[in-house]
């Protein structure tokens, strides 16, 4: 069974074989890279939170002003 290591790469262990003197043994190897993500290149979705949060606050203050400035 493969076993992945701290930095992520999966290992496998190989069979243990005895070769004669002299003798050899092919060992293909392989490897894979996941490649890099590309950068956002829009706002974050904590950005955009945010400022809806900051314009929903703002409208609230207006809100409250207006109220106060009319005539009883």
């Amino acid at each position: 069974a493969p076993v992945e290591n701290d930095t992520g790469e999966t290992l496998y262990a190989l069979p243990s074989k005895s070769l004669p003197a002299g003798g050899a043994q092919t060992v293909a190897l392989s490897y894979s890279t996941v490649p890099a993500a590309e950068p956002e290149t829009g706002p974050s979705a904590n950005a955009i939170i945010f400022s809806l949060l900051g314009v929903l606050g703002l409208a609230i203050v207006v809100l409250m002003v207006m109220v106060r400035r009319r005539p009883s």
